[in-house]
């Protein structure tokens, strides 16, 4: 507009001199842009030459690795193995479902998973949204499911990278703390797509001998599937075995040096079938028992109660006591419901949390995975859980846990630790510390071994 207020004929003039410096701006960028991108596939190339790998790392992939997520700890994302990404891709493809059908499943089962609630849990409870209290009658509110072959396949599209991702840095953590660990035998209760199998196997080649306890006659076929491996004939992992039923508790059963129980509990209708199942499980326990919820008030309202049940029957009077080992430092109450009863005090009704104790692991998706999810722009997401890890021989005391994201200031790391004491404390971390070189590797969900609640 300004150049027309000048004059007729030095406006065409002007505007060509301006469209050439838009033209010559947009070329060296371009130009700068092609620079870097050569410069990070040489890099690439580098690396890759470095460490001999040979698998092809897509550009989005790489990407989203160098992208930083507050939450999700700083580390690179898990990815599933290889040939497991395979075969999900393969099942998907296989499925016979258009991408809306598929978008409709999985948002109908995201909304159920993040939704759905104990029944007869009496530790607390979440606040309610104010959109939840006209639509508690609709069918998606329901407290069970039936797993049939389209709600296998709208979970395998919205859950199974962070399920693996999950049970993969659990068992991680498990082994760093005793080294010396070698499961030989599993009992997955509620195994659902074998996440915690390939977990287990990829943490634990000592596994010989694998249990998976499903009742989905679908779920059971698609964790079998996904187990195959076209190019050796044979299953990927060796050893497993599926049935739909948990073997009875009688004198001289089969015990199991790694029992898992994994997005389980929440699916069991009563607080006696929890209590059964638990106490089941614990029996058959000669190692360490897992036990993995959502990251939400929900799930870990449901490790509160499935940690009074273990703690309950590690101090009865028997020939196994148990003691718990992560994430808690302690068997005292834990310190995030203590702050929720405090901050409730006389106040009619039930008490509210708000503030749940989970944790959180990056998790890479594959395309068709990736884009049932809100943020299909990036490869990988932040997923969160809260699990108890207990042991009937622990391998030493347990440490405290940092259990929010870790405050990094200018000379100095803060973090919120869970104290042997069971108190929240806040802590630091100086240059002139011996640890420091570790402690800036520390993430959320990570041991603070120099933390003690004297020290604090």
């Amino acid at each position: 507009r300004l150049v027309r207020l000048v004059s007729p004929r030095t406006s065409f003039s002007v505007m060509a001199a301006a469209l050439l410096i838009r033209m010559a701006t947009a070329r060296v960028g371009a130009v700068s842009v092609g620079a870097r991108a050569l410069s990070t596939v040489q890099q690439t190339t580098t690396i890759s030459a470095t460490t001999h790998t040979t698998t092809a790392v897509p550009e989005d992939i790489a990407l989203d690795e160098s992208r930083d997520t507050h939450e999700g700890g700083g580390r690179a994302p898990i990815a599933l193995p290889p040939l497991l990404q395979q075969n999900t891709d393969q099942a998907l493809k296989e499925s016979g479902l258009t991408r809306k059908q598929l978008l409709d499943d999985v948002t109908r089962i995201q909304h159920f998973l993040n939704v759905r609630e104990a029944p007869g849990n009496t530790i607390a409870r979440r606040p309610k949204p104010r959109w939840r209290r006209r639509d508690e009658r609709a069918p998606e509110f329901k407290n069970t499911v039936s797993y049939g072959p389209r709600e296998t396949i709208a979970l395998l599209a919205a859950r199974q990278p962070g399920y693996y991702a999950t049970a993969r840095r659990i068992f991680e953590q498990m082994a760093q703390r005793d080294p010396a660990c070698a499961p030989r035998s599993m009992l997955d209760f509620g195994s659902g797509l074998g996440t915690a199998v390939w977990a287990s196997h990829t943490t634990w080649p000592s596994l010989t001998r694998i249990l998976c306890v499903e009742p989905s006659t679908a779920m059971a076929t698609m964790a079998q599937q996904l187990l195959s491996d076209p190019g050796h004939g044979a299953p990927a992992i060796a050893g497993v075995e599926h049935q739909a039923v948990l073997p009875a508790t009688v004198e001289g059963q089969e015990m199991f040096d790694l029992v898992v129980s994994a997005h389980t509990l929440l699916d069991l209708h009563d607080l006696r079938a929890r209590s059964d199942a638990l106490q089941a499980l614990w029996s058959k326990t000669r190692g360490s028992l897992v036990i993995v919820e959502a990251g939400n008030v929900e799930g870990y309202r449901t490790i509160l109660e499935a940690r009074a049940i273990l703690l309950a029957a590690a101090a009865a009077d028997g020939p196994k006591p148990g003691v718990l080992v992560a994430p808690c430092a302690h068997a005292a109450a834990c310190p995030r419901l203590v702050a929720a009863v405090e901050r409730h005090g006389d106040a009619p009704g039930p008490v509210e949390i708000r503030t749940p104790c989970h944790f959180p692991v990056r998790a890479m998706y594959g395309h068709a995975q990736a884009l049932t999810r809100q943020r299909a722009l990036y490869r990988h997401d932040v997923d969160k859980f809260s699990y108890l890890v207990f042991q009937a021989a622990p391998a030493g005391p347990s440490q405290p846990r940092i259990v929010a994201q870790p405050a990094r200031r200018a000379g100095y790391l803060q973090y919120e630790v869970c104290a042997d004491n069971g108190q929240l404390e806040q802590t630091t971390s100086t240059r002139s510390r011996g640890t420091w070189a570790e402690d800036k590797g520390r993430q959320w969900g990570d041991t603070l071994p120099w933390h003690s609640s004297s020290s604090s």
